[in-house]
């Protein structure tokens, strides 16, 4: 795929109950290929700016793969991903029919979640069911790293910066402890 936003369509938005961040669209690419478009929210660029850096280094099966980078009309940051749905919708609507794919998904998570500790020395520090997306596929995805950080910068006061757009089960107790 080439960088050519133009000629893409957007089709569908998604439903992204809790995002702080980001609004999410579903279409195509020119050859037909179903995508995701990210765009942020305007009120935490710098946030959004630092995910997107993420995903343009990461590369994992797990973690959402980024395809391209590009600024809307209103100069908001955002990129084109292979295509997701929140795996909360598919939760909600009972997409996820059985046990064993619940399981293969946490399966999938952790996988995600061990290289980006053990490998990258990345913190994601807000694994919470709005950071999780399932692909046309069923893949889970680890997603929104707006909040991620290297383990030599991650401290409570570069936590605490980001309680606003955190989700509050991401927040340990130690957190508020003086």
């Amino acid at each position: 795929m080439g960088n050519d936003v133009s000629s893409t369509t957007a089709r569908t938005l998604i439903p992204l109950d809790d995002s702080a961040c980001w609004q999410l669209y579903n279409g195509v690419n020119e050859r037909s290929e179903p995508i995701s478009f990210f765009i942020a929210k305007q009120t935490f660029s710098v946030e959004c700016r630092r995910s997107i850096q993420y995903l343009k280094t990461i590369r994992h099966p797990n973690i959402i793969k980024f395809l391209t980078g590009f600024k809307t009309f209103a100069d908001q940051d955002s990129f084109i991903a292979d295509c997701v749905h929140p795996l909360a919708n598919k939760l909600n609507n009972n997409d996820i029919d059985s046990t064993a794919k619940l399981c293969l998904g946490l399966y999938q998570l952790s996988q995600a979640l061990e290289f980006l500790h053990e490998k990258a020395s990345i913190s994601h520090n807000n694994v919470c069911l709005i950071s999780l997306y399932i692909s046309l596929n069923g893949i889970w995805k680890l997603g929104n790293f707006e909040c991620a950080c290297r383990y030599d910068n991650l401290n409570k006061k570069y936590l605490s910066n980001l309680k606003i757009i955190r989700s509050e089960e991401c927040i340990t107790p130690e957190e508020d402890e003086k």
